[in-house]
């Protein structure tokens, strides 16, 4: 993933929708048509991606860091890490989870563009094993609106 500044931006407070039963969620737009939805109370920080959407966001007990474009990484580089092919929103993704709780998801290609596929790679991590439960629900939500 590029690096991105995570400094010196207000961060955004994520829609927060009731569903029924009275919970609270919030529905994650991490831009280009890719929506997550949590369980819980999220803000988000835009970040500053050179050649891709780029930003963060968080909940009580972790922290994620997302970057779609040309060039995400495919978390190859994450030590120690269980990777488990999945699919998510119709297509197929990498779950790679560490021991240090790390769970993040590469999504190869999320759409084409006249330069190449698109990718998005989203990183987490987590306070303990229980909010490890909640970023993984977060992370298999991934929403693709078809953009054309």
């Amino acid at each position: 993933m590029r690096k991105a500044a995570w400094f010196g931006v207000v961060p955004l407070l994520c829609a927060s929708v009731a569903l029924a039963g009275g919970n609270q969620t919030s529905i994650i737009d991490l831009g280009g048509g890719v929506t997550l939805q949590a369980p819980i109370e999220v803000q988000q920080t835009p970040g500053d991606g050179i050649d891709s959407i780029a930003g963060s966001f968080s909940g009580d007990g972790f922290e994620c860091r997302y970057d779609h474009g040309l060039y995400s990484s495919d978390l190859s580089d994450v030590r120690n890490a269980t990777v488990e092919q999945v699919r998510v929103a119709g297509v197929a993704a990498r779950l790679v989870s560490a021991t240090d709780e790390f769970d993040g998801l590469h999504v190869p290609e999320i759409a084409k563009s006249s330069r190449g596929a698109r990718r998005l790679t989203i990183s987490c991590q987590s306070a303990d094993e229980a909010t490890r439960s909640i970023v993984r629900d977060i992370l298999m939500s991934l929403q693709i609106e078809s953009v054309e």
